[in-house]
């Protein structure tokens, strides 16, 4: 894939509304009961993220090479969130564990759109949907330990999108990719954005002890700082190439599902808003030390 690619016209403008949904969450959350949350959340976004990861997999036209990047990324998460859930702050393990993950919609898409043009966001959207089932076992801790008690059809449900793409990448064998797939896949993003900020403003807690989570939610965040990009370290050490927005994925902030999640099982969400706040310092020094490693490299 190239380093960067032509700007889609409007392109970060139209990333500006992925803030929107959160406002919008935050004004009405007092108003929004548990169980509305999770039907939204259920009904809505994991059907959305089940079409998007489809229509993924149904256009997917990566080299052997991107594959290749791809695997290592999600490796890296994949070794974050394991270490995070086996030795993370006590009372938080399956929480810090989902948020060993990379945040791809609400860093990944718009940093890349915005520097790399359409090559980037088709990078992040493939990442994202087709490395899908990197979160499952994630998600399968978080079920397996949450506070609020799940059906079987409820867990099945959430898990859902993790398959999504290799359903696409099915329907490719079947029947060839129409053009306006591709093209549908960034304002799919984006309406996925809005809404998953939506349901992100939804659970930010009224108040809460935040400052009580700092020293355990920086450990977390120093851990991703240090882990997620790694293993591309190595690789550029190497002499192998690492596309640019790569970078983008594994330096970014935690997930913010990371407290949607925490909302959905009955988790602390207190925790989780800590570690997402302070995985913006540690992403911009991991993005410092990363690029002054490049430029030692070349």
């Amino acid at each position: 894939m190239p380093a960067c690619g032509g700007s889609r016209p409007g392109v970060s403008w139209i990333l500006l509304l992925l803030p929107l949904g959160t406002v919008i969450g935050l004004a009405v959350r007092g108003h929004v009961t548990d169980r509305i949350f999770r039907l939204v959340y259920r009904r809505v976004l994991v059907a959305l993220t089940l079409v998007r990861g489809c229509l993924a997999g149904w256009v997917f036209q990566g080299t052997l090479h991107m594959v290749g990047v791809i695997a290592v990324v999600a490796g890296s998460e994949i070794l974050c969130a394991h270490v995070l859930a086996a030795h993370g702050p006590s009372g938080h393990r399956p929480l810090v564990g989902f948020a060993g993950h990379s945040n791809t919609t609400y860093w990944s898409l718009p940093v890349a759109a915005v520097l790399f043009g359409s090559a980037g966001v088709a990078f992040v959207t493939m990442y994202e949907m087709l490395a899908a089932p990197r979160l499952a076992p994630a998600l399968r801790r978080l079920q397996r330990h949450a506070p609020v008690d799940t059906t079987a059809a409820q867990r099945s449900t959430d898990l859902s999108p993790v398959v999504a793409a290799l359903l696409g990448l099915g329907g490719r064998a079947v029947m060839p990719p129409s053009s306006w797939a591709a093209g549908v896949l960034l304002p799919l993003a984006v309406v996925g954005g809005v809404l998953g900020g939506v349901t992100f403003g939804l659970s930010i807690p009224n108040g809460g002890l935040i400052h009580d989570h700092i020293a355990r939610a920086s450990a977390v965040a120093a851990v991703r700082a240090l882990l997620l990009p790694a293993p591309l370290l190595v690789l550029a050490m190497l002499g192998l190439y690492v596309p640019a927005v790569a970078w983008v994925v594994v330096t970014g902030l935690a997930p913010f599902s990371t407290v949607i999640l925490a909302r959905l099982y009955g988790y602390d969400a207190a925790f989780g808003i800590t570690v997402i706040g302070l995985s913006v310092l540690a992403s911009a020094l991991t993005a410092l030390m990363v690029v002054m490693g490049w430029l030692l490299l070349t």
